[in-house]
């Protein structure tokens, strides 16, 4: 069984600010970065917040704690990459995040089975996801044909579970909607 792997904090309204040559969206896309990627790479809140959970995303691009990271390098995985940011406030700096680049997608997604909305054969909405059954055992991956979603294994999540780390939610894939996220 698969799960969905995403934040419950959809709220939250800052911006990423990196080295990019392209719309941003390398973080999301399932590929290897090089390890100098982005610069000095910041994350920008207009407000202060008392405090930041473990987990949470801006832009689609999940930004982690220092306790998600421990928890994290336990796992069965090695498929990731993580890059330190700053998270900067109005009168304040934090440090002790880093954006966590998921490396590798898999071509999972029923298209035919699925409810999907889609834009000259990209999928723009999910209503109702549904898996290939014939789908490899990978611990942690993107899917190909949508790379926004991060899938996780069962073993993944229980430990993530847990770990009691905030700013988590984790959702079964079958069925999975992203209305949630509008």
């Amino acid at each position: 069984m698969f799960y969905i792997l995403e934040c419950q904090h959809h709220k939250l309204v800052g911006r990423i600010s990196f080295q990019s040559t392209g719309w941003g969206l390398d973080f999301t896309e399932g590929k290897l970065l090089d390890p100098e990627f982005g610069g000095d790479i910041t994350v920008e809140f207009e407000d202060n917040h008392g405090s930041l959970p473990d987990y949470f995303e801006l832009d689609e691009t999940p930004i982690v704690s220092e306790d998600f990271i421990k928890v994290w390098k336990s796992l069965p995985i090695d498929n990731y990459q993580l890059f330190p940011v700053t998270v900067k406030y109005p009168d304040s700096q934090l440090q002790g995040y880093y954006i966590l680049n998921i490396v590798g997608r898999v071509a999972c997604i029923d298209l035919d089975a699925s409810n999907l909305k889609m834009f000259k054969n990209v999928i723009v909405r999910i209503k109702k996801l549904v898996l290939n059954t014939d789908i490899q055992l990978v611990e942690l991956f993107r899917a190909n044909e949508f790379p926004l979603a991060i899938f996780i294994s069962e073993t993944i999540q229980q430990q993530l579970s847990l770990a009691k780390l905030s700013g988590l939610l984790m959702k079964p894939v079958d069925g999975w909607n992203d209305k949630h996220r509008f």
